[in-house]
Formats: structure tokens, C-alpha cells, sequence
């Protein structure tokens, strides 16, 4: 009982992040972790309740009989601590007039790599300014950005239909990678032309949540003279990237270096880069959304 006692809430989102997903990858994912740090959490809550709470298995972990006791009572802590940081934060905002909001849509797939910056230096100069993610996949950001449920996203890819009703500022651009194992004869080129991927499988996400994704790459692949040969689709990047430095399959997309250590990102040659943009709702007079966004305009303009 008293190890029980020194337990942390941290511990126990990761103890119900595991028990939920199965998967140590995709619930250190879905805390934002690393797999080592998340990994490190769930062995310390073992040792202080004194007893295996997940059968370690490598394909997929599950709870033991104590863990399955176990877990409700964790789930009600949590859902308890939710509750009370909600209601500390509505006191908190209704003692500060000044203070504003920001919802960030983010995708499944995790924040794209430049708004965390921009976020920080921003925070730098307006410390009251509170910044919320919403998590949505490709295909309902959109509505919730034309609603003004979601204030700001970062996305590659915008649908015809939405850009009468949202204003895109472009950021940056991406050039195609071909993603190889380390394996692939290709993997040491310089670069490569897509043609020569004619005959791979192919991997990319999901369809049914990030249909643009998907669409694109067989767009350049149609004008490389070919159909690719998709095998899998995955719901995030950690298990596509697992899957391709198996050897089991290669991905093409406009993308930074993943900086997956078995994976080799060859530059396709030929194909243009893709533009990244930061979207957002053109009835969306948000003063801190709009004031963050000539913040963004400034930076962008003094890294020219």
C-alpha cells in the first residue's frame, strides 16, 4: 500500500495509454514520448505496486489478471485529474481578462515540425496566450477549420472544395524522398527517379483519413508511366516506417528526413516539391489567431 501511494499521474497515463493501444510505439505516440521514456514509466508504476501489470509481448502487450483489476481504478484517477486541471483552467481563465485561446488542429500523425517554434517564440512575448490541440485525421480537419471549431493547421495538402472558404499562408516546401531499407540496392544513390520504383510495393497512409496523400502518390506515379503496387496502409508514420526498413515494402512522399535509423531517404529527381501551408478559416477574426499569424508573417519574412 505505501509504494502504491508514491505513484505519479504521469505513470498512470501511460500505464492506460498502453492498456488502450497494445502498442508500446503508439501509446508513447500518443502522449508524445519517446519509447524509451514511456517505457522507463511503466516499469517504475510496476515496481511501486510490487507485481506485472502487461504480459511483454513483442507483437502486442496486454494486461496480466492484477492489470486487468488494475485498470479501471486507473481510468478513474485519470478521468478524476482531468476534471480537476478543467476546472482549475476555467478559474484561472476567468482570472485573466486578457488571456486568449488558439486551437491547433493536428493530425494523427502528429505536429508537423515548423509550428512548435513558432509556438514558443510567440509564448515568448504573450505568455497568457493558451494553445489547445484537437486531433483530427485529413478528412475532418477541414469542416472543423470552415467552422471555426479549429482555429490553425499545418497542412500539405488542401481540397479543392475548402479553399473558397479558408486562407492558406505558404510556409515552406517539401521535396519527395523515396523511403528505402537500408537493404535496397538504391539506398546508396544520391538520387533516383521515381520510374525505378516501378516494380516495388508500396506503402503510404491510410486512404479513408488522408485521402490526399494518397491520391498524390498515385498521381506522380501515374505520370512516371506506372500504377504503384500499395500494399499497406498505415494510420501513422511510426509503424510505416517500421514496416519499410523491414524490407517489406518502400513509401515516396514530400517529406523532411523522417531520421528513422533504418531507413534510407533518397531525393527523387524530376518531381516538384510540395508546398506546406498554415490554414485557417477566412470568418475567423480571432484577435490572438490573427495577431499569432503576422507574428508567423514576420519570422517568415526576417528568415528570407
Amino acid at each position: 500500500y505505501w509504494n502504491c501511494v508514491k505513484m505519479t499521474i504521469h505513470q498512470i497515463e501511460c500505464f492506460c495509454a498502453l492498456a488502450e493501444y497494445n502498442n508500446f510505439t503508439r501509446a508513447a505516440d500518443s502522449l508524445y514520448l519517446s519509447q524509451p521514456a514511456f517505457s522507463r514509466a511503466v516499469r517504475a508504476l510496476e515496481e511501486e505496486v510490487g507485481m506485472p501489470l502487461f504480459v511483454r509481448d513483442k507483437s502486442q502487450p496486454r494486461l496480466t489478471e492484477a492489470g486487468e483489476k488494475i485498470f479501471p481504478h486507473m481510468e478513474a484517477i485519470l478521468n478524476e485529474y482531468q476534471q480537476i486541471c478543467g476546472i482549475s483552467r476555467a478559474c484561472e481563465k476567468n482570472d485573466k481578462e486578457d488571456e486568449g485561446t488558439i486551437v491547433l488542429g493536428v493530425y494523427r500523425l502528429g505536429l508537423l515540425r515548423f509550428l512548435p517554434g513558432m509556438i514558443a517564440g510567440y509564448k515568448q512575448l504573450h505568455p497568457r496566450i493558451h494553445f489547445d490541440m484537437s486531433e483530427h485525421t485529413g478528412v475532418s480537419i477541414f469542416p472543423a477549420l470552415k467552422s471555426c471549431d479549429v482555429d490553425l493547421t499545418h497542412t500539405n495538402y488542401v481540397p479543392e472544395n475548402y479553399k473558397k472558404h479558408l486562407s492558406m499562408l505558404e510556409i515552406e516546401r517539401y521535396s519527395h524522398k523515396a523511403l528505402l531499407p537500408l537493404s535496397h540496392p538504391l539506398a546508396g544513390e544520391k538520387s533516383i527517379s521515381l520510374d525505378e520504383l516501378a516494380s516495388e510495393r508500396f506503402v503510404t497512409l491510410d486512404r479513408r483519413q488522408f485521402p490526399l496523400i494518397n491520391s498524390r502518390l498515385v498521381g506522380i506515379c501515374a505520370n512516371s508511366g506506372f500504377t504503384p503496387n500499395v500494399v499497406r496502409e498505415f494510420d501513422n508514420f511510426t509503424n510505416m516506417f517500421d514496416y519499410v526498413s523491414e524490407g517489406k515494402a518502400v513509401a515516396v512522399m514530400a517529406m523532411p528526413d523522417p531520421g528513422h535509423p533504418g531507413i534510407a531517404a533518397v531525393p527523387v529527381r524530376y518531381l516538384e516539391p510540395d508546398p506546406s501551408y498554415l490554414v485557417w478559416s477566412s470568418s475567423n477574426e480571432k484577435p490572438e489567431l490573427l495577431d499569432f499569424i503576422e507574428f508567423i508573417k514576420t519570422k517568415l519574412q526576417q528568415n528570407k
